[in-house]
């Protein structure tokens, strides 16, 4: 079919033409003064003040609750905790005088989720009187939606057979836009698109809600290679062919799936590629067909590989004909501690142990494909139906997972319908692609779903029933990582990987431990690590490793190139490292009372020195304020390095970078009670370790294995340690680095009464394991209890006897180390 004749986007409709004609009928309904009335009553009944307006984010993480830093600010920059002096008194002045960056756990929360909590928090003591005010702010918005009916029967006829086909009964999509108008959101082309289609190439509209991003497109949709769908039949063809027993079983099941979808009405066919050619020829449009594959993803309640359909729109060049100007901001795992922390806070203390705090979640089924294309020649899907024997084409008249439209798409819908919950609804709910989390005490969290699934249903796109719609409970899961809210009254709030989620990634880490880590699997595998490491447990803990493995596969940075120095025996060390940590993980902790965060922080100041030809060629000084300290407030370092720390590290003609990075670590190692449980600033001036200290990993392999160190020991002390650079003339530590006291002595320092120094001889699970066993609290019921659960669930994943996992790998691999190799 000729290219030229496929529909063009709506953003580039000129003058005059039928999509034009289409938007302005369509805008002409959301301005009419009906709509305008009902977007002013909105208004004049939002949950709290200034909640008209948007800032949109310039991170890619819209609110959430933190523990660790997450950027190291360069030499020079704006916002650090002390701007730089450039001499030491000066500078020594701010840094005690400043408080801890740690602070209220680095907490970023949107202006409407503090106002929806507010709201809540309102009604604590009737609580009873927050589900009438809920119920009765719905049945005011059904009024309106009952009397905004004539214009949705008049905007139903302006919409595109598939934008009908997808929206539910009693969707009232001028009541939404209403409502966008009323808290004053920038998405002004979201009921058009809901109408008419969201676009999939060309030119995609900047909605103004996610961060800035340019993305310009690469290619032309219309100028796409015409014979693209008959080579694809050539392909698919000979993919069954050449397929083995797993492979088929594979493209079974996806054509299972894509029959079951074609069944709920969410796509139609099998059509022959005869067959789609005669319909794009009544119709007059072309078609670009994706290619339909399946991934792995879990167990079918049968205990069989549970496949998920997704269409390559990169193969097929559609991904790379689209222009985008921003990027999505999502919630982060963290939200429910987020709003936790809120409600700790604005709760009155004798209320707030009287709440029992819950959260829930909910999700939209098949969430892309009820989003209607603008295109439907570009959301056809082509794959080997195992049924008919022969290649198959389904139409669809949503999107597809794996156009990169769908994704800007459906976070404007779930982004908008969480806002609207807080802004409208006072609901303390977060969003994360087409997953929903709603947190609150047990009292107000029925009334919550109610809204949220009105709000779904009057959007058009209605919430899934069953094991989706999770009920409030004080412990529940969202995206992957359940927070225990159970001991909210004592201001703890806990965070953990879900044990399935752990025994996936052990199962890899076997697999990969026998064959080496294929190149396809490494970034995806990557990705979920460090979102288990990040997400599940404070501080760096783990990066050096997953680093060791990003070079070794060339799954790190921008360039791919392998970093052949990374042997196969550290490669293989670091997979056992983290086969030990994972279901050792400790749980993430929050907590809100206590005076922790409101003690002053403790000032480190670390510096090194190496001259090769000196009498003592390596030397490291550390100098620390703690106003705690009743004994010596100020307590300084200056000591030769041993001959042996250096010898262990790989022969160089300069080691500052590595001995700047051991300064921090000695300092706490060797005052280890000092710093338990402890706020620290640490000024260095060595952007080298400055750096990899910050972000947990190095390219070097010595640094590498000194942070891992010095971040397994914050862990177990229990250490929080903000860095910050400081120039060498204004570094206190600079002096005793060359064994100058005087000023030290002068300010009434205390030089350290023992000095220690880490064991470097030591595997990456040998020093793990050795300083959690000296600092770390014993293990809890709690953390026993998680143990054997992540243990149970790789079992169910071996389909073997539940049991502990050993130390050193699993047990088959322990006789003789392969070889590894990075396919």
């Amino acid at each position: 079919m000729n290219a030229a004749r496929r529909a063009a986007p709506m953003s580039s409709a000129q003058d005059g033409s039928p999509a034009a004609h289409l938007l302005l009928r369509v805008a002409a309904l959301a301005s009419n003064p009906l709509t305008l009335e009902v977007a002013a009553a909105i208004q004049g009944n939002l949950v709290g003040a200034a909640l008209v307006g948007y800032e949109r984010p310039t991170g890619s993480s819209l609110q959430g609750l933190g523990s660790t830093q997450t950027r190291i600010l360069s030499p020079g920059a704006e916002g650090m905790i002390v701007a730089e002096r450039d001499h030491i008194l000066p500078h020594v002045a701010a840094a005690i005088a400043a408080r801890s960056p740690f602070e209220g756990y680095l907490r970023s929360a949107s202006p409407d989720l503090v106002a929806a909590v507010k709201y809540t928090c309102s009604f604590a003591r009737n609580p009873e009187l927050l589900v009438g005010d809920r119920m009765q702010r719905l049945e005011t918005w059904s009024r309106h939606a009952a009397a905004l009916g004539p214009l949705h029967q008049q905007l139903q006829g302006l919409q595109s057979p598939a934008s009908s086909r997808l929206m539910c009964g009693g969707a009232a999509p001028l009541l939404i836009e209403a409502a966008i108008q009323a808290i004053g959101w920038p998405d002004r082309l979201f009921t058009a698109h809901r109408a008419l289609g969201f676009p999939t190439w060309g030119e995609y509209p900047d909605c103004g809600i996610f961060r800035p991003c340019e993305r310009p497109a690469t290619r032309s949709y219309p100028d796409l290679p015409p014979d693209h769908n008959r080579m694809l039949v050539k392909r698919l063809r000979a993919k069954w062919r050449d397929a083995d027993v797993s492979q088929r079983e594979t493209m079974s099941k996806v054509t299972e799936k894509t029959r079951a979808e074609t069944l709920k009405g969410l796509s139609d066919g099998p059509f022959t590629f005869e067959e789609m050619e005669a319909i794009a020829e009544k119709t007059g449009t072309g078609w670009h067909a994706l290619e339909r594959f399946g991934v792995a993803q879990g167990q079918e309640p049968d205990g069989s590989c549970k496949v998920r359909p997704c269409d390559n729109a990169k193969s097929s060049g559609t991904n790379e004909c689209l222009t985008t100007h921003e990027t999505i901001s999502c919630e982060s795992a963290s939200f429910p501690s987020l709003v936790a922390s809120l409600f700790y806070e604005l709760l009155p203390p004798e209320l707030r142990a009287l709440v029992r705090l819950v959260h829930s979640t909910d999700d939209v089924e098949a969430a892309y494909r009820r989003m209607a294309a603008l295109d439907q020649g570009s959301t056809v899907v082509a794959i080997y139906d195992t049924v008919e024997g022969d290649v198959r084409f389904y139409t669809m008249p949503g999107h597809n997972f794996g156009l990169s439209a769908a994704v800007l798409s459906w976070n404007r819908h779930s982004h908008l319908i969480a806002t609207l919950a807080r802004r409208c609804f006072g609901i303390p709910c977060g969003a994360y692609f087409d997953d929903y989390d709603i947190c609150g005490p047990d009292w107000a969290a029925a009334s919550a779903k109610v809204v949220l699934r009105q709000l779904h249903l009057w959007l058009g796109v209605p919430l899934a029933e069953g094991l989706k719609d999770v009920p409030p409970r004080e412990i529940n899961p969202f995206l992957g990582v359940v927070t225990d809210l159970s001991q909210f009254r004592q201001g703890i709030v806990f965070m953990q990987s879900k044990p399935e989620r752990i025994a996936k990634l052990i199962d890899s880490i076997e697999r990969y431990l026998e064959h080496g880590i294929p190149s396809a699997e490494a970034r995806h595998f990557f990705g979920k690590l460090e979102f288990v490491r990040s997400s599940a447990t404070a501080g760096r803990i783990g990066r050096a490793a997953i680093g060791i493995l990003r070079r070794a596969t060339g799954a790190g940075g921008q360039s791919g190139a392998l970093d052949e120095s990374v042997t196969a025996a550290v490669v293989r060390e670091a997979l056992i490292f983290l086969y030990f940590l994972l279901p050792r993980i400790p749980r993430r902790r929050f907590h809100f009372c206590g005076d922790r965060h409101s003690r002053p922080p403790i000032a480190l100041y670390t510096d090194a020195m190496y001259e090769a030809k000196a009498a003592q060629p390596a030397r490291i000084g550390v100098a620390l304020y703690d106003p705690l300290d009743t004994e010596s407030r100020w307590r300084d370092l200056s000591t030769e390095v041993p001959a042996r720390i250096i010898a262990g590290w790989a022969k160089r003609e300069q080691y500052i970078t590595q001995l700047e990075t051991l300064a921090p670590l000695v300092a706490i190692l060797s005052r280890p009670g000092q710093f338990r449980g402890r706020d620290v600033i640490c000024f260095v001036d060595n952007t080298g370790a400055l750096f990899g200290l910050g972000k947990g990993d190095c390219k070097d392999a010595d640094c590498a294995r000194l942070i891992h160190i010095f971040h397994t020991l914050c862990l177990a002390l229990d250490i929080s340690v903000w860095f910050e650079y400081v120039a060498s003339g204004a570094n206190l530590a600079d002096l005793p680095s060359r064994g100058d006291r005087e000023l030290l002595i002068e300010m009434g320092s205390t030089p350290f009464s023992h000095v220690e120094w880490p064991d470097l001889a030591a595997d990456l699970s040998s020093s793990f394991e050795s300083i959690w066993e000296r600092f770390a609290p014993r293990p809890s019921t709690g953390d026993k209890r998680r143990r054997a659960a992540v243990n149970r669930a790789v079992s169910a994943v071996r389909g073997e006897v539940p049991g502990p996992l050993p130390r050193n790998g699993p047990p088959r691999k322990r006789a003789r180390a392969r070889a590894f190799t990075a396919h």
